[in-house]
């Protein structure tokens, strides 16, 4: 008896640890922040469009609870610092699985310059926080 007591709570020991190893929550590795590919070399006067996606890499479907919009996307001069990732969980939006969430910035350079393109997204799933930027691009703007 003293036997299958101990079975008893060894197989209930484990079944705890599993249940709490397997969590409810993506890891970060299963999104990527992206941006599509655009040109670097822009000319004054140029309309281009950049597009930046979050994608679910995940066979599962997300509500993400975020700030608006969910994904920021911009261009700065390159003596201005990047502006933080704030998240008021505002609203919500559904990630299917294996899809994407995108934001399209269209921008047409009055001056020349150099400047950064940067995508950042910031956003909950239950009481998990995710945040992901992309590597700043150089865009060189010329006349």
């Amino acid at each position: 008896m003293k036997h299958i007591r101990y079975l008893f709570t060894s197989i209930l020991i484990l079944a705890i640890l599993l249940a709490s190893c397997s969590s409810e929550l993506p890891a970060d590795e299963m999104f990527k922040l992206v941006i599509d590919s655009h040109p670097t070399e822009i000319q004054i006067g140029e309309q281009v469009t950049f597009v930046a996606r979050l994608v679910n890499l995940m066979d599962e479907d997300f509500t993400l609870a975020h700030d608006i919009p969910l994904i920021s996307l911009f261009v700065r001069h390159v003596t201005i610092d990047a502006p933080e990732n704030t998240t008021a969980a505002a609203i919500s939006s559904e990630i299917e699985a294996n899809g994407y969430i995108e934001r399209r910035l269209s921008v047409n350079p009055t001056y020349a310059g150099e400047f950064y393109l940067r995508a950042q997204t910031s956003f909950m799933i239950g009481r998990r926080l995710f945040s992901f930027y992309t590597d700043d691009v150089l865009l060189n703007i010329t006349g």
